[in-house]
């Protein structure tokens, strides 16, 4: 049982920070998508347009590629956080986070398998 506040505290930002990771990823990728879709005037499709070839992939591209590896890099991280979490008895329990935190890497797992990302790598 760890009964240092400041301890904890540090522990549930550092929980909290690596829980909104995989939106980090998310809102780049899908802005890159629509505002594609706003300037062709349709939903991208694989190969149509090209995203290398959109005037916006310049912007985007290092964006998305950074917290793509942001994101992957704080799976592991916070899968241990999560596992340890259910070891520590502590007053206020991170349920919220928790649950949000699977959600948001849920939709990080769908969008990765979702007709965005495949235009996006295409």
């Amino acid at each position: 049982m760890i009964t240092n506040p400041q301890l904890m505290k540090i522990w549930r930002i550092a929980f909290y920070i690596i829980s909104i990771f995989p939106l980090l990823f998310i809102i780049p990728l899908l802005t890159f998508y629509f505002h594609t879709a706003y300037n062709t005037g349709h939903l991208p499709t694989y190969g149509n347009p090209d995203p290398k070839y959109s005037g916006l992939y310049n912007y985007y591209n290092p964006l998305i590629h950074i917290t793509f590896s942001a994101w992957i890099l704080s799976l592991l991280p916070w899968l241990i956080m999560l596992t340890v979490h259910f070891f520590i008895k502590e007053k206020e329990p991170l349920q919220k986070i928790k649950v949000w935190g699977a959600l948001f890497h849920l939709a990080s797992f769908i969008t990765m398998l979702s007709v965005v990302f495949e235009w996006y790598v295409d």
